[in-house]
């Protein structure tokens, strides 16, 4: 089952370099920004990580580095 994230959600991270496809994982892109999204692999063309939100795009960084994979979650109470 996969997980489903939500607004307000805390979710822990793993420190590593490393991750294989499918995982969810933190990323830091090459203009030193970071984001929350599923690896999709390596290609020539650098890491490419897939959007959680259908309305985001995908990302194709040849700079990215994988700060940290996936763990567990938190719900976030509802209302706050």
């Amino acid at each position: 089952m996969e997980p489903e994230f939500r607004p307000g959600d805390v979710v822990a991270i793993r420190r590593q370099s490393t991750a294989e496809p499918g995982q969810y994982v933190l990323a830091r892109l090459g203009d030193g920004s970071q984001t929350f999204k599923r690896f999709g692999g390596r290609t020539q063309q650098g890491f490419v990580l897939l959007p959680l939100n259908p309305t985001h795009e995908l990302v194709i960084d040849p700079r990215a580095e994988i700060i940290g994979v996936y763990r567990w979650l938190r719900r976030a109470a509802p209302g706050g």
